[in-house]
């Protein structure tokens, strides 16, 4: 699997998808706060922007809380 960090300026979920686009990316990865309700309306989501208008699949991961069991 080939990884690629890229910066650049403007709103993160629209350079998030002409990044995706321009680069024939097949799978976009965002980490997710799992933030909800009045916050996020307040602050915004950019994994729920790029989720919402990506042409491409997109996965995301929420932090774990510690409980969960890891298989290795």
């Amino acid at each position: 699997m080939d990884t690629h960090v890229t910066v650049s300026n403007g709103d993160p979920a629209d350079e998030i998808d002409q990044y995706a686009e321009s680069e024939d990316v097949d799978l976009i990865t965002l980490g997710a706060t799992g933030r909800g309700g009045f916050r996020r309306f307040l602050l915004g989501s950019v994994a729920d922007s790029v989720i919402r208008t990506a042409s491409i699949p997109v996965l995301t991961a929420r932090p774990t809380n510690g409980n969960e069991t890891r298989i290795d």
